[in-house]
C-alpha cells in the first residue's frame, strides 16, 4: 500500500504533449500529410510531429483526430479557460484537395457548458494552413501572460 501519494496534482500541458509527441511520427506517413503544429505561447517554443497512419485510419483527420488530440491533452479536472487547456485547429479532410473544399474545426472545452466545444468554419484560414504543411494547430500552455 502505498502512502503520501497525492492525487491532487495535475500534470501540466507540456507534459501531455511531450507523452503525445513520442508517440506520434517525426516524419509525413504519406505524401500529402500535413504537420501537427504544437505551439507553447508562453515559451515561444513550436514542434512539430505527424500523426500514426492508425490515427487517421480510425478518425480520418479534421474534426475526429482534433478529438484524438483533445482526448491525449485535455485533463477533465481543468476550467474550460485554464491556459494549460488546449485549443486545437484541425484541416477538413478534404481542404485544398477538391473545389470549394475549405473546411476547419475548432476543438477544446467549451466555458458555457464544460463540454466539447466544437466550432466549423472555413473560407482563407483552412486552405492557407494546409498549403503551409500543417493539417492540425495545438495551441497550450499559454500561461497567465502569454501573448500571441
Amino acid at each position: 500500500m502505498r502512502t503520501n501519494v497525492r492525487t491532487d496534482i495535475m500534470t501540466n500541458i507540456r507534459t501531455l504533449v511531450d507523452r503525445l509527441a513520442g508517440r506520434l511520427a517525426d516524419a509525413p506517413q504519406y505524401q500529402s500529410q500535413g504537420a501537427t503544429l504544437f505551439v507553447d505561447l508562453e515559451r515561444r517554443e513550436l514542434r512539430r510531429r505527424y500523426l500514426s497512419l492508425d490515427v487517421l485510419k480510425n478518425f480520418l483527420g479534421g474534426r475526429g483526430a482534433n478529438m484524438f488530440l483533445l482526448y491525449n491533452l485535455l485533463q477533465e479536472d481543468r476550467d474550460a479557460l485554464d491556459p494549460e487547456v488546449p485549443l486545437i485547429y484541425g484541416n477538413g479532410t478534404l481542404t485544398s484537395y477538391m473545389p470549394s473544399a475549405t473546411r476547419g474545426n475548432f476543438t477544446s472545452r467549451s466555458p458555457d457548458s464544460y463540454a466539447i466545444l466544437d466550432s466549423s468554419g472555413g473560407d482563407y484560414f483552412p486552405a492557407f494552413t494546409k498549403r503551409h504543411g500543417y493539417d492540425h494547430i495545438c495551441i497550450g500552455s499559454g500561461g497567465r501572460n502569454a501573448r500571441l
